[in-house]
C-alpha cells in the first residue's frame, strides 16, 4: 500500500513537473512557478522541479533566488548539464564572469561538444584578452556547427587579434561557403582581404554584401575608397553619393566624397561637402585642411542701376 501511494505521488510530481514546464514555454512563469512549488512539496528532491523553479525566478527578475534555486538542484545532481548551463549563462547575465566561466567549464567536461557552452566561454575568454584559449573553443565549436555565424564571427576577431591573416581569411571563406546570405560574414572577409592588400577579392565581397543588403553604407563607402585608391574618381563619386545618402551624418564619407568632386573639376560641388562634413563634425581636420586648399570664390559683381535711368545714367 506505501509503495502504491509512492508511485502515485511520483506519478503527480511527474505531472506538476510537465505541466510547469509546459507554462514556462508559454512565458506564464507564475503559474508555473505553481505548478514547481508544489511538486517540491510532494518531492523536495526533485531535480527537475527545483531547475524549473530557478528558471521562473529567472524570468520574474529575481536573479538571486533563481541562481540559489540553480546551486541548489546542482548539488543534488552534479553531473546535469543544463543545470550548470543555467547557472553559467545566469553567472554570465550578472557579471559574475569567473563564476561564469567555471560553470561553462563545468558543462564542456560534461559533453565536450556543448556548442553553447563552448562559445560562450569562448567568449569570456575573448573579452578577457585570452585570444589563444578563444581560438581554440570557438573552433571545437564550429566543429559541431559550422554554420553558426556568431560563432565564426567571434572566432574572427580573435584570429585578427593574434595576427594570424591567413587563417583569418580562411576562417570567413569557410563561413561564406557556409551561409552564403550572411551579411556579416561577407563584410568581414571583404575586410580581411583588403587588409592583405587584395583590393580586387575585397571589391568583390563588397559588391556581394550589397547584393544582399543595398542598403549597406560601410559597403558603399569602402567601394567608394576603393575607386579613389585606383585613381577612378568617377566612379568613387557615384559610391560616395550613395553612402551620404545612407548616412548623411558621416563627415568622413562627406570629406570624401568631397575629394572625389574636386578631382572630377566639381570645386562648387567639393567646397559644399567640405562645409557640411565640418558642420556635422566640426573637429574634422581632414575637412577643414581640404576646405582650405581650395581656390577662393571669385567675387560677386554687383550692377547698381539708378532710379529712372541706366547704369551710368547722370540723371
Amino acid at each position: 500500500m506505501d509503495h502504491a501511494l509512492t508511485t502515485d505521488r511520483r506519478a503527480r510530481v511527474q505531472q506538476l513537473v510537465d505541466r510547469g514546464e509546459a507554462l514556462l514555454e508559454v512565458s506564464d512563469p507564475e503559474g508555473a512557478r505553481a505548478c514547481f512549488t508544489e511538486a517540491l512539496r510532494l518531492d523536495a528532491a526533485s531535480v527537475r522541479a527545483r531547475h524549473g523553479l530557478g528558471l521562473c525566478f529567472e524570468a520574474e527578475g529575481r536573479d538571486e533566488r533563481a541562481l540559489a534555486a540553480y546551486e541548489q538542484a546542482r548539488a543534488d545532481a552534479p553531473d546535469d548539464p543544463g543545470l550548470a548551463f543555467s547557472a553559467a549563462s545566469l553567472c554570465q547575465r550578472l557579471g559574475l564572469l569567473e563564476d561564469a566561466a567555471a560553470r561553462y567549464a563545468a558543462v564542456i567536461a560534461l559533453v565536450p561538444d556543448h556548442k553553447l557552452a563552448l562559445h560562450n566561454l569562448g567568449s569570456l575568454c575573448l573579452s578577457r584578452g585570452d585570444l589563444e584559449a578563444a581560438r581554440g573553443l570557438f573552433e571545437r565549436a564550429l566543429a559541431v556547427d559550422p554554420a553558426e555565424p556568431a560563432t565564426r564571427l567571434n572566432l574572427a576577431v580573435a584570429l585578427q587579434g593574434l595576427g594570424d591573416r591567413d587563417a583569418l581569411v580562411a576562417c570567413l571563406e569557410e563561413g561564406v561557403r557556409a551561409r552564403p546570405d550572411h551579411v556579416g560574414l561577407r563584410y568581414r572577409l571583404a575586410l580581411a582581404h583588403l587588409a592583405r592588400g587584395e583590393t580586387d577579392a575585397a571589391r568583390t565581397h563588397f559588391r556581394a554584401v550589397l547584393d544582399l543588403d543595398p542598403h549597406c553604407f560601410e559597403a558603399h563607402y569602402r567601394l567608394g575608397q576603393l575607386s579613389l585608391a585606383r585613381g577612378d574618381a568617377r566612379d568613387g563619386a557615384v559610391w560616395l553619393e550613395k553612402a551620404c545618402a545612407l548616412r548623411p551624418d558621416s563627415a568622413t564619407a562627406e570629406n570624401d566624397l568631397g575629394v572625389a568632386r574636386q578631382l572630377l573639376g566639381d570645386v562648387d560641388g567639393a567646397r559644399a561637402c567640405f562645409e557640411r562634413a565640418l558642420g556635422t563634425d566640426p573637429g574634422h581636420e581632414a575637412a577643414r585642411h581640404n576646405l582650405a586648399t581650395l581656390p577662393p570664390r571669385p567675387p560677386r559683381i554687383v550692377r547698381h542701376v539708378l532710379a529712372g535711368g541706366g547704369a551710368d545714367s547722370g540723371t
